[in-house]
């Protein structure tokens, strides 16, 4: 069976890339409900550029969300809202608290 690739708009750049099925060009951001390319992902990892932060907010306004009152270190929204906790693996956090 073949199965139709599934085309998404990036919010930022607006250009489209595949989200499935198999193949994941881009990300999801439940926070701020948006779907990003990687390339716009991962140029934006310490916090979205300023145009794109604005712009994020008046999506946000327009769908009557309140905006995320936390920034990062750089000033900007950031990337990942409500901020994705890594996982923590058995025995590293005991081992890191010992030292």
């Amino acid at each position: 069976m073949i199965s139709r690739q599934r085309m998404m708009k990036c919010f930022c750049c607006e250009n489209e890339f595949q989200f499935g099925p198999d193949v994941y060009f881009g990300h999801l951001v439940p926070g701020y409900d948006i779907a990003v390319c990687n390339v716009c992902y991962l140029a934006n990892s310490r916090g979205w550029e300023p145009f794109y932060g604005v712009k994020i907010m008046l999506h946000l306004q327009r769908k009557g969300v309140s905006l995320p009152l936390q920034r990062s270190i750089t000033g900007r929204l950031p990337r990942d809202w409500p901020a994705v906790q890594a996982p923590v693996l058995e025995g590293v956090q005991e081992e890191a608290v010992r030292h």
